[in-house]
């Protein structure tokens, strides 16, 4: 898993894949919005971000910006989100829920069906290459190309 801040960076992440599928799903939303060094603070701002008896992860997100992110804690109660943080107190870590990992589970229905909130694009080597998306146009875009252009020529 990825999080990338700009195109630069998610064509970094790109070009270094070798798998012969590959999905990327693009969320509007931040992803993973409790941020910071574990401690009480971010403690007291996940347990009022997270429901109780809701299913979390916590990331490691030391390795670098464009590094991919590693689950270091998981659970599903305040009472299991106090003592992953204590166990990891100190660490630079992200505290949410994946999307993934959230009812319904048929990603295809509730992601793919969903290009405002997430951008989805896979693709498939075997049996034959191609590629699938969830969107084929973005109005913003098409309403005023020559805004976008800095952030896309290099591709």
């Amino acid at each position: 898993m990825h999080f990338v801040r700009n195109l630069a960076e998610l064509k970094a992440v790109v070009s270094g894949e070798t798998w012969p599928e590959v999905d990327i799903s693009i969320f509007r939303a931040r992803r993973y919005p409790i941020r910071g060094f574990a401690d009480e603070k971010l403690l007291v701002a996940a347990m009022g971000h997270m429901p109780e008896n809701e299913y979390f992860t916590i990331l490691s997100v030391e390795a670098g910006p464009v590094a991919p992110c590693r689950a270091v804690g998981w659970g599903y109660s305040h009472k299991e989100l106090r003592e992953e943080l204590a166990r990891l107190k100190g660490r630079q870590v992200w505290v949410g829920q994946d999307p993934f990992d959230l009812p319904p589970y048929d990603h295809f229905e509730r992601l793919f069906n969903s290009p405002d909130e997430v951008l989805v694009v896979r693709f498939y080597k075997y049996p034959e290459p191609r590629a699938s998306k969830n969107r084929a146009a973005y109005a913003p875009f098409g309403a005023a190309p020559d805004m976008y252009l800095p952030h896309i020529a290099f591709w």
